[in-house]
């Protein structure tokens, strides 16, 4: 089965190169897979195929309904979810997601003077259906856990200010657990064992790009990391994501009390965490940086 839809896919890319277009049907296809980097084509050129990726028609209507797909996903719950959403605009230098994924530049045959080193050496994070770029909801929740427990004199402080809960270290433990889960499993106290049941707790969705600057999503870009302080660094081809795409975030928020705030405060508390810390890889050097539009 899965050979078949690769075949067609193969078929459907040849069909669009012989009619003289130079356009990718799925980006996350042409980017992870081994028969993109095993092509004899010039390193150039296909980076510049990649990078100049554009939304048509088509794939603006799929993101509209993918957008629709999530309130009737609401709606239909009985469990009295609410969706919570915002949308925000990438800052200059642009986003990184997914670094860390297997690249296959290694493979690339080349056959321009370039050499391997011009090929993308890190990996990118794509959605499986659409093959556009996206933030996975996992990602979201890790980042969000990771900055509370990071800042905490400043979220302990948020509490007191904006629901009147005075944090302390026991209360504090109890929050975390209460939104995320024991990721250690060192939670014992039956008091927060009470609330392991993970459809008791927030959904944390995939934020996915709904608009692109002029109507391009993507661009190259270089990292320069120093070995030693006696030897020039050697750039680094990575891929990103274009200042001035837009984003959506997706929270589905249960009705009940959960870490001492409703609904609307634990929406709050994630949408200012995010925008105010940002979101991805090298975010130390201005990646990641988001306005909300």
């Amino acid at each position: 089965m899965n050979g078949d839809w690769r075949n067609e896919l193969q078929k459907i890319e040849e069909k669009i190169k012989n009619s003289g277009e130079n356009k990718i049907t799925n980006l996350g296809y042409a980017f992870q897979t081994q028969d993109y980097y095993m092509q004899r084509g010039k390193v150039k050129e296909d980076v510049k195929r990649i990078v100049d990726f554009t939304l048509d028609n088509k794939t603006k209507e799929m993101i509209k309904n993918r957008q629709n797909e999530l309130q009737k996903l609401v709606k239909g719950e009985t469990s009295k979810l609410d969706i919570g959403c915002f949308q925000v605009c990438v800052n200059y230098p642009g986003l990184l997601v997914g670094m860390s994924n297997p690249v296959m530049s290694s493979l690339k045959r080349e056959s321009d003077e370039e050499g391997q080193d011009s090929a993308f050496k890190t990996g990118f994070s794509f959605d499986y259906v659409t093959g556009l770029p996206y933030i996975p909801g996992s990602s979201i929740k890790g980042m969000l856990r990771a900055s509370i427990e990071k800042y905490k004199t400043d979220v302990c402080q948020w509490l007191e200010d904006n629901i009147g809960i005075l944090a302390d270290e026991r209360l504090f433990k109890e929050i975390i657990y209460e939104m995320f889960g024991d990721e250690n499993n060192e939670v014992n106290d039956d008091k927060m064992q009470n609330n392991t049941n993970v459809l008791e707790r927030d959904v944390f969705l995939d934020a996915i790009i709904i608009d692109g600057s002029n109507d391009k999503i993507l661009k190259s870009d270089y990292i320069t990391p120093h070995s030693s302080m006696f030897k020039n660094p050697i750039p680094i081809r990575i891929l990103a994501i274009k200042p001035e795409v837009k984003l959506e975030f997706h929270f589905l928020l249960r009705e009940k009390i959960i870490a001492k705030m409703n609904r609307e405060q634990r929406f709050k508390l994630y949408k200012g965490l995010i925008l105010d810390l940002g979101i991805g890889a090298k975010t130390n050097t201005g990646y990641g940086s988001l306005k909300e539009v």
